[in-house]
């Protein structure tokens, strides 16, 4: 299991980087701002949605693909960020949710205390930060969610057993 170790590397580099700030700017921030939330009402969600959504995702789709999830959503919605000052991880913890509605989308997730279809959790989710926040790129959010649906969608087919002829005989 990855997630709870994935949640640690969030927390230690999370307030290192708000310890440190240099940890979070060139060269460090090319690694470190994959795993970094800025404040602490960034950080407790995003936390609780990698111990929940986390432990989803890797038991429906293993632990490499997982971390690859994370890492490819990360960095590709980098490309919709404006600058590093701020870009987080929170396209990271969508791409989460993003592959929980490909795999169950009426799976029940929570917002606060009240259970949810995951489709409805995430276009609550998309809501609250387009209306909420003006720090975050709402674009860089939903394309962290399209791409953890499509990276479920593009499962690799598992290989095919060799074909025995149904004539052939074992003497």
């Amino acid at each position: 299991m990855l997630y709870p170790y994935l949640l640690g590397l969030v927390f230690l580099v999370s307030l290192g980087g708000t310890l440190f700030p240099f940890l979070v700017e060139p060269p460090f921030s090319a690694v470190t701002t994959l795993f970094y939330f800025q404040n602490l009402f960034l950080l407790f969600p995003a936390a609780l949605g990698i111990y929940f959504l986390g432990k989803e995702v890797e038991e429906k789709m293993g632990g490499s693909r997982f971390l690859a999830l994370w890492i490819v959503t990360a960095f590709l919605s980098r490309f919709l960020q404006p600058s590093l000052s701020t870009f987080d991880a929170s396209a990271s913890v969508l791409g989460l949710l993003g592959a929980i509605v490909a795999v169950d989308p009426l799976a029940v997730t929570f917002i606060e205390v009240y259970p949810l279809p995951a489709f409805v959790t995430a276009g609550v989710l998309l809501f609250l930060h387009y209306v909420f926040s003006q720090q975050v790129n709402v674009a860089a959010l939903l394309l962290g969610m399209v791409f953890g649906y499509v990276f479920v969608l593009l499962k690799p087919k598992p290989a095919l057993p060799p074909a025995t002829p149904r004539y052939a005989r074992k003497f």
